[in-house]
């Protein structure tokens, strides 16, 4: 059976948590005075008095089990208005004739936006979870969740000051930032013929990897959708030893057709960073282990496919050739 596991990280909920640490210090001050009342021999008393602790403690119970309730029905709401704005977005991309107006493509923009600003807060993520990137922690994952939102609603806003107020918000969330490193090379698939000067990512879709070549031809590959926002989707990444100066690189793709050619570039990607270096850099690399992974849309469960490690370039080279079904490099190592 494969192995699942969530892309959506923990997320604290300040309500739930502070009810939930209310109702554990009220059972157990009520616990403690009844266990009194015990040790000084108040038998019929401290037996209705238990009686009275587990009726609270049901009661507080029930209120945590509302709050999650709520919390789940807020989730699933703002996931499926996400999605359809989504696929109106996807939508409006391929017709920009003048049929559909301004003010319904800056009405899908907005409401794709705000949608998924409530997933940041609810899940940690936004459409499908925090599937952005693996190189920062789930706290940045989510500020930059933020951002992308942020920078939407103040080019859709209509009034200056509202523009204002996104501009703030996204600048002071920038600030939180640490950084991401230059070394690393991140290709997203976009959409920017909704509205004019207006940018929405899907990063549902989206590469890290360590070459803009790699970027290059997974945005080719990958950034044009077919029809509407799929439930399914694909994970390929690959993992360096500790000692290496490489962070993990991956790519998910929406269409699990393609899931070949997503592989094969990202170890391409390897190759091509391994490519100008000594032996000893290059052995730094390895060994490295390839994960493929099944995922579920709209929870952001992963299920293990497939792990594979590889202990050397050449067998990394090795790979990409029965991927492509003939040679495909020069004497030297680089791809025709």
């Amino acid at each position: 059976m494969a192995k699942k596991q969530t892309l959506i990280p923990t997320k604290k909920h300040k309500i739930r948590t502070a009810v939930l640490g209310t109702a554990i210090g009220i059972v157990v001050a009520l616990a403690l005075t009844g266990a009194t009342m015990v040790f000084t021999s108040i038998f019929p008393i401290a037996i209705e008095y238990a009686g009275i602790v587990l009726g609270v403690g049901a009661a507080l119970g029930a209120g945590i089990g509302v709050i999650a309730g709520i919390t789940a029905i807020r989730i699933m709401k703002n996931i499926r208005a996400a999605n359809k704005a989504l696929n109106k977005i996807r939508e409006y991309s391929k017709d920009t004739s003048s049929k559909i107006s301004t003010a319904k493509r800056v009405k899908a923009c907005t409401k794709y936006a705000k949608a998924n600003l409530k997933l940041c807060k609810l899940l940690g993520g936004t459409i499908y979870g925090s599937l952005r990137s693996q190189a920062g922690n789930d706290k940045e994952n989510t500020i930059m969740h933020q951002i992308d939102q942020l920078s939407i609603l103040e080019k859709t806003a209509k009034r200056t000051k509202t523009a204002k107020k996104y501009s703030k918000k996204k600048e002071n969330l920038i600030n939180m930032l640490s950084g991401e490193s230059p070394y690393r090379k991140t290709g997203t698939r976009f959409y920017e013929n909704v509205v004019d000067g207006v940018t929405i990512y899907d990063r549902r879709t989206e590469i890290s990897c360590m070459s803009l070549d790699a970027k290059q031809k997974f945005l080719e590959e990958f950034n044009e959708p077919n029809g509407k926002s799929s439930k399914e989707g694909y994970r390929v990444s690959i993992s360096f030893p500790s000692y290496s100066s490489a962070s993990q690189i991956y790519a998910n793709i929406e269409d699990v057709n393609k899931k070949v050619i997503a592989e094969k570039i990202l170890l391409q990607d390897v190759i091509n960073a391994c490519y100008g270096k000594s032996e000893d850099d290059v052995k730094t690399f390895f060994p490295i282990t390839l994960e493929r992974m099944s995922l579920k849309r709209d929870t952001a469960t992963a299920s293990m496919e497939k792990s594979t490690s590889f202990n050397s370039l050449d067998e990394v080279k090795q790979a990409v050739e029965a991927l492509s079904g003939r040679s495909s490099f020069h004497s030297d190592g680089k791809e025709i």
